[in-house]
Parts: C-alpha cells; structure tokens; sequence
C-alpha cells in the first residue's frame, strides 16, 4: 500500500512541476501541439505530434533550444553503427520518395536528414499543402513498416508558430 502511496504522490509532484512551467497542450486535428516557455531561459518550445503520444510510429515537429527537428519514432532499428537509415515517404498521391534519415541514439526514432536539395523547411511546407503522408522503415529483424499520417490540422497547428521557429515565409 505504502508503495502505490509513494507512486501516487510522484505522479501528482509531476504534474505539478509540469503545470508549474506553464506547458499549453491542445489538439488542432489530428495533431497534439505543445507549447512552452522555458522558465530557467525563456526560450520558446514547441512540440507538434501526430500519434497521440504513441511511443513508436509517432510522427512529431520539435523546435527547442532555437534547433528544429523532423522526428520519427519509430520501433527499434537495431543497434547499429549506420550514420542514415532508408527511410521511404509519399505525400499524397505523389511520387516515392527514397530517402536518408539520421537514427537516434535509442535506435528508436529517426531523424529528417538535411540536404541542400531537401530541407526541414521543405519537408514542413509539403506538411501544410497535403492532407496525408505515408511513411516506410525497416524495424529491426522485421518487414517494412509503413504508417501513414492524416494531416490534418498540421497548418492551423503551426502557423501561429511559424516566426518564432524561423520558418516565417511559409505564412
């Protein structure tokens, strides 16, 4: 009993601590937003995912630490010593795309790969214009995987956010 006892007031310091930094979470489609100021430096967060929190397949936007990221969450990769994963995509009806991400260290999520020629920028503009995205990867010691992604939501979500990711032409 003292156990659950221990359990339950972790859980209501939590999320105390968690209201405490005065995060704003709310749905705009089929996407979680999450925003946030962060109280030691007062930069701005900003959190976007669709999956409902799932811990894989889960597709997310982040912007912390003035870095913006286009992650995957995916199962486990395995653990290897690739620098860039294949990762396959289709906004839409569109052509195939075959691609390169980055693995996180976990193995358990990827990471949109940058090059001159395909950038986050891009890849967040083609989020606003389609109204699904379909994604392949290759789990560890399984078959390719493919989710595939409502879209929408995504521009209501980001737009308010768009200067202070640095993405403000894409208003």
């Amino acid at each position: 009993m003292r156990k659950y006892l221990v359990l339950f007031l972790t859980v209501l310091l939590l999320v105390g601590v968690t209201a405490e930094v005065g995060a704003e979470e709310y749905f705009s489609g089929e996407w979680i937003v999450t925003v946030e100021e962060d109280p030691l430096t007062d930069e701005f967060n900003l959190r976007m995912t669709n999956g409902y929190g799932n811990s894989t397949d889960a597709l997310g936007i982040r912007y912390m630490n003035d870095r913006l990221d286009v992650l995957l969450l995916t199962e486990y990769l395995g653990s290897g010593d690739a620098l860039l994963v294949e990762v396959l995509y289709r906004f839409d009806e569109e052509e195939l795309v075959e691609d390169f991400w980055s693995p996180s260290s976990s193995d358990n999520a990827l990471f949109f790969f940058e090059v001159e020629s395909d950038t986050k920028q891009d890849f967040i503009e083609k989020l606003m214009i389609h109204d699904k995205l379909a994604v392949g990867y290759w789990p560890y010691n399984k078959n390719r995987k493919t989710i595939v992604y409502d879209l929408t939501g995504f521009t209501a979500g980001i737009t308010p956010y768009l200067d202070q990711i640095g993405l403000s032409e894409l208003k």
